[in-house]
């Protein structure tokens, strides 16, 4: 289950390069980069309608996801107690797609389905479980 949570948070970073994520029948918001500002805790991911819990924090922190205000992006890891960097790049919203870019690769869209205070919903196709088909992911992040 943790190995399937964290391919959802590398979304971010590795797999994504196949990633499709318009549904026609999604509502559609409108929000800008001030808004997404900070960071943002894993809570679970759903693939497929299955929820799987984030289960990876530690007791002396837990891993997040970071936007800053220059728009950047970095994916951060709590490994025994230290941080880890696993990735940084730039970011971009427009409307409610986040646009992601790690050097220089291809431009990665993300659809922002939903984004409050404290609640960062992200839908997204990846292959999860190796079978060469997309499947459906709603990764949910929270801010404390």
């Amino acid at each position: 289950m943790k190995a399937t949570y964290l391919t959802c948070t590398t979304l971010l970073f590795s797999f994504i390069l196949f990633t499709s994520c318009k549904k026609d029948d999604e509502p559609t918001i409108t929000t800008t980069s001030s808004e997404i500002l900070g960071r943002w805790y894993p809570v679970e991911a759903v693939v497929e309608g299955v929820v799987f819990p984030y289960d990876d924090h530690e007791d002396c922190g837990k891993d997040y996801l970071e936007f800053t205000v220059e728009e950047i992006i970095r994916e951060v890891d709590i490994l025994n107690c230290e941080e880890v960097i696993d990735g940084t790049g730039r970011y971009e919203i427009n409307g409610n797609i986040l646009s992601l870019n790690y050097g220089g690769l291809e431009s990665i869209q993300i659809e922002i389905i939903d984004l409050t205070a404290s609640t960062l919903i992200l839908l997204f196709e990846e292959d999860q479980d190796d079978d060469g088909d997309l499947e459906e992911v709603r990764a949910r992040y929270s801010r404390e």
